[in-house]
């Protein structure tokens, strides 16, 4: 920003030097403005990973005593006790949530027909046909 300042002294003489340091501080505000709306452009695309970046935290400050106390009582590489951390608090959770789940699924796969009693539906009875005939009709 000073190079235009003295360039235009030295060209144009002493008449225009307000007007170089006018466009000088011009600049600098222009470049205050575009490092703003950066900011806040990059926050706006990276508002989908806000909730993972609190939820690490979250984890981090629960976490953090007990990884501690693994490396400095039991002597484990900081590495190791992170992997052993995220399996008990993240992956067991979830494997035993989809193995309840798969279990469910799979019992409901094989007893569709409790499904269509137990709601008062009957789709496949034996009236199903007739009302589809009269319901049609009726369009």
């Amino acid at each position: 920003m000073a190079n235009i300042a003295l360039k235009s002294q030295r060209l144009i003489g002493g008449g225009l030097i307000v007007y170089a340091i006018a466009v000088t501080f011009y600049a600098s505000d222009l470049h205050s403005f575009l490092m703003t709306t950066s900011f806040f452009l990059l926050l706006y695309g990276i508002s989908g990973y806000i909730t993972a970046l609190l939820g690490s935290m979250i984890l981090y400050v629960l976490l953090r005593p007990a990884f501690h106390y693994m490396c400095q009582r039991w002597h484990f590489s900081p590495v190791l006790s992170a992997m052993l951390l995220s399996l008990v608090v993240i992956v067991l959770p979830f494997l035993f949530l989809s193995i309840l789940l798969i279990n469910r699924i799979s019992y409901y796969a094989d007893n569709t027909g409790e499904i269509m009693h137990g709601s008062g539906l009957d789709f496949f009875g034996a009236g199903s046909a007739y009302r589809t005939q009269h319901v049609g009709a009726g369009l």
